[in-house]
């Protein structure tokens, strides 16, 4: 005997698994109580033995959910990503951002910027330009100074010092909390 969890209402079922279908995403399929598997919304089943973990995809992150406390994933456009209590989205998998500045002015990075993993910044800038990141402790980036004009980018919390990148350096750095850190040297 299994049951189904359909846009809220308890069905049962004949195939030994739990199923959770929302607006015609592909259903979480929990089989055995030791294996996790998935099924598609064609109903057709992905090994669930291997736990295997399938994510529908969507094109844009769903708005209006927030999680109170841990977090939850979903895939956009192909990539996968994990959602904070705060609202912010980071990429699970290396997904880079190729940013040309907008002016020869400093920039406050939008959430299509931090959520990738890789953040690659080009464009003509005229001196030193700084790049606002968001205070959410623990996200990291490798991030890239690929501007002409000879000048540095860096990469911080509004109001900090934050990590100054040399031009056409890259380096891996990341937020403690309080503002940008370095990882690695310039290289």
């Amino acid at each position: 005997m299994s049951y189904r969890f359909n846009d809220g209402y308890l069905r049962p079922g004949d195939d030994g698994y739990v199923r959770l279908f929302k607006d015609g995403y592909a259903s979480f399929l929990i089989s055995d109580g030791y294996n996790v598997g998935l099924f598609t919304n064609s109903g057709t089943s992905f090994d669930g033995g291997k736990a295997i973990l399938y994510l529908a995809n969507r094109l844009t992150a769903p708005d209006g959910y927030t999680p109170s406390g841990g977090g939850w994933l979903y895939a956009e456009d192909g990539d996968g990503y994990w959602k904070a209590p705060t609202g912010l989205v980071q990429s699970i998998s290396g997904t880079r951002i190729v940013r040309t500045f907008p002016s020869d002015a400093n920039y406050v990075a939008v959430q299509a910027d931090y959520q990738a993993k890789i953040m690659e910044f080009i464009g003509t800038i005229g001196t030193d330009r700084d790049i606002e990141l968001p205070n959410i402790s623990g996200y990291q980036w490798t991030v890239f100074n690929g501007t002409t004009g000879g000048f540095n980018v860096v990469f911080k919390v509004t109001g900090q010092t934050g990590v100054t990148v040399g031009n056409g350096k890259r380096c891996i750095v990341y937020c403690n909390g309080t503002d940008i850190v370095r990882v690695t040297p310039d290289t």
